[in-house]
C-alpha cells in the first residue's frame, strides 16, 4: 500500500479537505442508474448523512449513514495534512495503516496515483471548472481501467469543492454482455445551507418495449393521500436532434398558482415506459399541476391532494 504525499504537503490542507465537507447534520443525495446491455435501466435514489462523530486513536471520525449502502456507509475522516479521506476499520485489515483503510487522496494532482486498500489504483485526471448548484467551483477526477482476453471495464469518480462527492460509475463487458452502473449528486446541505433538489424521489423503468408516441398518463390514484404515481413513455423518434439538453426528459410540479413545488425527473432518459413516485406529505391539500417537457412534446395534467 502506497499514497505518494509531497513533502509541502505536511501541514494544514484547508483546501484539499473542502473537497468533502464532514459535519453532523450534513447529507448528499444521489440518482443511481444500473443499466445492462438489452437489459433496460433501473433507477434509484440514495442518500447519505452525517449523523454523528467519534473519536478513534485521536483521529475524529463521522458516521456516514448510507440509505442503500452502496455509496459511504460507516466512520470517515479527511486528514488534514495530507488530504486523504480514511474510513475506520476495526479489523486492520488494510496494511500499514492503524485500524482505518485509505479511501482517496483529495490532495492528489495530475497523474498522481492512489492504490485503495484492496482495490485497484485510480489515477487523478487533475481539476476542472465546474458549474453547479448556480455556482461555479473546482472538480477533481479519478479514474481506474482494467481488462484481459476475456474481459474490461473502468470506473470514474469525482469530488467538487465545497460540497463533496460528485459521481461514481463503472461499467464493463465480458461473457457476452455490457452494463454497469452510475450515481451522480442531484442536491445537498452542507452547514445548514440546501443546495440542488434533495428529495427522494425515484423514478423506474417499468418495462423495455418501445412506445410509439410520447405519453403523460394521469397520476393513480386520483385524489390521493399522500403517494401518488406518475407513468410516462418516451419513445425512439422523440427527439429529432441531439444537441446537449434537447433529449432530457423534465417531470415537475406546480401549485395553483404556477409556482414550482418539486421537479420529479431532469435527466436524459432512453426509450421506454417509466413511473415515478410523487409524495405530498409537506404539502396542504389542494390542486397541483405536473407538466412533461421532452424535446419538443409538453403537456401538463392536473392532480389532486385532499388529506
Amino acid at each position: 500500500m502506497l499514497l505518494f504525499v509531497r513533502n509541502s504537503l505536511f501541514a494544514l490542507d484547508t483546501l484539499s479537505i473542502r473537497y468533502f465537507p464532514l459535519h453532523i447534520g450534513n447529507f448528499w443525495v444521489y440518482q443511481g442508474n444500473e443499466w445492462s446491455f438489452g437489459g433496460g435501466s433501473y433507477y434509484w435514489v440514495e442518500k447519505f448523512t452525517a449523523v454523528f462523530s467519534r473519536s478513534v486513536n485521536n483521529h475524529l471520525y463521522y458516521y456516514l449513514n448510507s440509505s442503500n449502502s452502496s455509496l459511504f456507509n460507516g466512520y470517515y475522516r479527511v486528514d488534514s495534512i495530507t488530504g486523504s479521506v480514511y474510513r475506520y476499520d476495526s479489523t486492520g485489515s488494510c496494511p500499514n495503516y492503524l485500524n482505518e483503510k485509505l479511501i482517496d487522496s483529495l490532495a492528489a494532482i495530475n497523474g498522481d496515483t492512489v492504490r485503495n486498500c484492496g482495490s485497484g489504483s485510480y489515477i487523478c485526471l487533475g481539476t476542472s471548472s465546474y458549474a453547479i448548484f448556480g455556482d461555479t467551483t473546482i472538480r477533481k477526477t479519478y479514474e481506474y481501467s482494467w481488462s484481459n482476453p476475456y474481459a474490461g471495464g473502468g470506473y470514474s469518480k469525482s469530488y467538487i469543492r465545497r460540497y463533496g462527492f460528485r459521481n461514481y460509475s463503472n461499467q464493463g463487458y465480458g461473457g457476452g454482455g455490457f452494463g454497469g452502473y452510475s450515481l451522480t449528486l442531484k442536491g445537498c446541505k452542507i452547514n445548514g445551507v440546501v443546495y440542488g433538489d434533495t428529495s427522494l424521489t425515484n423514478v423506474y423503468e417499468l418495462n423495455y418495449n418501445i412506445p410509439g408516441s410520447f405519453n403523460l398518463s394521469q397520476n393513480y390514484p386520483n385524489p390521493f393521500n399522500p403517494v401518488t404515481k406518475i407513468r410516462f413513455e418516451i419513445p425512439s423518434n422523440g427527439f429529432p436532434t441531439k444537441t446537449f439538453g434537447n433529449d432530457r426528459v423534465v417531470l415537475i410540479v406546480y401549485d395553483l398558482l404556477g409556482k414550482e413545488i418539486t421537479t420529479l425527473v431532469d435527466e436524459q432518459l432512453q426509450p421506454g415506459t417509466y413511473e415515478v413516485t410523487f409524495d405530498g406529505s409537506n404539502l396542504p391539500s389542494g390542486v397541483y399541476f405536473y407538466q412533461l417537457r421532452a424535446g419538443n412534446f409538453i403537456e401538463t395534467k392536473k392532480l389532486i391532494l385532499l388529506k
